[in-house]
């Protein structure tokens, strides 16, 4: 019976962990150091192959709980306190402290750097973890369960012991018999049998009890000299059992092993049952030694083979390690400047951390540090991104002042009436809404609805006045349609310049028509030009007429931008046609010979009298360009321009910021 501790695990309370001291001890007399004796393995294996086999189970189970979270961890030693023995988990018990405690710390390191950085006192900061408080009681439970069982242990190997010391007397009377009977023989081949059915017992004992009952066997079958042939079966017996046991430990050197613990313990159990198997025939002694340790070097062999193995997977591993480090460590912060980008940043560390963990904790001297500096890279990540928000609330707080600047506005200007500057107005109220950027969390909602509900309460009432003018335009439509009918239908007769010109007025009066319906502007502009040829009158006049009614066609269709620059061009026209005019006059006042005769003179004053009418035409054409309201269309050409300009050196702005950023 063992309950899961090693034959050589020395019992020991958890709080103090001090060894048990027996102070009970066999009588004995002086052991001789025969051949024999030396070549007995002692039961204890060595506090290296514990090391590596504790070393080994903790590396597997720290792996295993690197992806639990801190209430996943919790709940998982729950479990394993209720369901398991409190000896079989006690590195899963250990491994899930240290990541729960991990965990706890590092929540309380965030906690109050975010304190101090809004401008706590570290010596105020107080924060409670109910998780930690629960964990700290179930730790206690099993730390006191794990002391009774100890104390329980302790126990059972000290009765252990006393029950080998109880044998190793009866042994001793029996091995200082000379004369030996067959039922002395049987008795003490039962003695053999009790003791390896003994459990452990106290490791500062082990090697002592073990020598003297050596020693006691060794001299009882000295005095089986006394009959030969008891002697002989026993030992032929023992060499059987030996040879069997050397047979299993060469099987064992061509098995593979995955752990060296696995390793470890099946050397052990071959040690174990060689060094309780009893003396062989003397002239067989050496040579059987010989084999067992040879099969045992061999099958060792393979513990270098893997040991070689684990330290390589090892170095890969930190290699791993070094790599997600450095990559991390890489990350320019300073080219991290909004919000977005710590977004992505913040999303991407949990695939570091993922990553990290994945490999899992490895028993190398370089771990807990690349493991510190994994967490400082991460701290300075974090302490970075704090700053950019304690300096990106500061904007966001700015952010909604103006946004709530903008809200004032629309709400003065809801109830406005002047449609066409209303639209541009709140067109340009939502453009700068969007310009300013984020505001605090928890009124970005709250402001955007109220912004949204009057500029809404305007376009509502624009919509509606628009449905109720696309009625009028429908209605413009259907009296101009009837007018143009009524105009094709006219008699020659009664065609006549004024009767065109009122015409024109009239269809002016009846205002724009619907978008899809515009080409009746031009069927009737049309028609009047068909109209006015027919009339026996000045073509300029009937030019000038035309000119009016095709300005006014555009300025109905909506179409002002193309009046004002008719209107430029005309002006630009008209300068051109003066400065030709004074360089045509200049010009004919040098010739000397000014007779009408002269063909040179001819051709100029042919020219200027052209000039002269061409800009007399201009003049008149400016005139009734004059009768539209441009005033209002350079207005806002002047503001669209100056809008393209201050978004071209925006973009210009932007530009050349990136490039400074990536030089950076």
């Amino acid at each position: 019976m063992n309950n899961g501790l090693h034959e050589n695990e020395v019992a020991k309370t958890v709080d103090d962990q001090n060894e048990i001291t027996v102070t009970s001890t066999p009588e004995t007399t002086s052991i001789p150091q025969n051949d024999e004796l030396d070549d007995i393995i002692q039961e204890h294996h060595s506090d290296e192959d514990d090391h590596e086999d504790e070393a080994s189970e903790s590396d597997s189970l720290y792996s295993k709980y690197a992806d639990y979270t801190p209430e996943q961890l919790y709940k998982e030693a729950v479990s394993l306190l209720k369901h398991n023995h409190v000896s079989a988990i006690k590195q899963h018990m250990e491994a899930i402290k240290r990541h729960l405690l991990y965990h706890l710390d590092e929540e309380r390191k965030d906690k109050l750097h975010a304190f101090i950085e809004e401008g706590g006192n570290e010596i105020d900061f107080s924060y409670e973890q109910p998780l930690r408080i629960k964990f700290k009681e179930l730790y206690k439970e099993y730390k006191d369960k794990l002391n009774a069982y100890y104390k329980e242990k302790k126990e059972q190997l000290e009765n252990n012991l006393h029950q080998k010391q109880l044998i190793l007397e009866e042994l001793k009377e029996l091995a200082m018999n000379v004369d030996i009977t067959e039922e002395i023989f049987e008795k003490v081949r039962t003695l053999q049998e009790k003791w390896k059915k003994i459990g452990p017992i106290p490791y500062n004992m082990a090697e002592h009890i073990n020598r003297t009952y050596s020693f006691y066997l060794d001299r009882f079958y000295d005095n089986l000299k006394l009959n030969k042939d008891f002697r002989d079966l026993h030992f032929r017996k023992n060499q059987e059992i030996k040879e069997e046991i050397i047979q299993r430990a060469l099987e064992l050197a061509d098995k593979t092993f995955e752990r060296i613990a696995d390793f470890n313990k099946a050397v052990r159990a071959l040690e174990k049952e060689w060094r309780e198997t009893g003396p062989v025939p003397y002239e067989n002694r050496e040579a059987l030694a010989k084999a067992f340790y040879e099969a045992i070097d061999k099958v060792r062999s393979k513990k270098s083979e893997l040991a070689e193995l684990v330290k390589k997977e090892k170095e890969e591993k930190i290699s791993q390690k070094k790599a997600i480090l450095e990559e991390l460590r890489s990350i320019n912060l300073d080219e991290i400047n909004t919000h977005e980008g710590w977004q992505n940043l913040t999303q991407s560390l949990s695939s570091y951390t993922e990553r990290f963990k994945k490999i899992g904790r490895v028993l190398h001297e370089e771990n807990d540090k690349i493991w510190e500096e994994f967490n400082a890279a991460i701290r300075e990540i974090k302490k970075r991104k704090n700053a950019f928000y304690k300096q990106f609330k500061q904007i966001q707080q700015q952010n909604l002042q103006k946004k709530k600047e903008l809200i004032e506005l629309a709400r003065q200007n809801a109830e406005r009436t002047d449609w066409e500057e209303g639209v541009n107005f709140f067109k340009k109220l939502q453009a700068d809404w969007k310009n300013i950027g984020p505001v605090p969390r928890k009124f970005s909602e709250s402001v955007w609805n109220e912004f949204r509900e009057f500029c809404n309460s305007f376009f509502d009432r624009y919509h509606a006045y628009l449905k109720e003018k696309e009625a009028e335009l429908y209605k413009n439509y259907e009296n101009k349609k009837a007018q143009l009918e009524e105009l094709k239908t006219t008699p020659s007769d009664n065609i006549s310049v004024p009767f065109l010109k009122e015409q024109i007025e009239k269809w002016k009066a009846l205002g724009k028509v619907p978008t899809e319906y515009r080409d009746i502007e031009k069927e009737f502009q049309k028609l009047i030009d068909a109209l006015f040829e027919k009339l026996d009158l000045d073509k300029e006049n009937i030019y000038l007429v035309r000119f009016e009614a095709k300005m006014q066609a555009l300025w109905d269709a909506d179409d002002k931008q193309a009046v004002y620059i008719e209107r430029q061009r005309l002006l630009h026209q008209y300068d051109d046609l003066k400065k030709d005019l004074q360089k045509l006059e200049n010009n004919i006042n040098l010739f000397s010979n000014k007779s009408s005769s002269n063909p040179f003179i001819k051709e100029v004053e042919k020219n200027i009298a052209r000039h002269k009418a061409n800009l007399e035409l201009v003049a008149k054409k400016l005139e009734i360009l004059d009768q539209f309201p441009l005033h209002e269309v350079k207005i806002e050409r002047t503001q669209r321009s100056e809008r393209q300009k201050h978004q071209g050196r925006d973009r210009k702005n932007k530009k050349g910021k990136r490039q400074n950023d990536k030089k950076r």
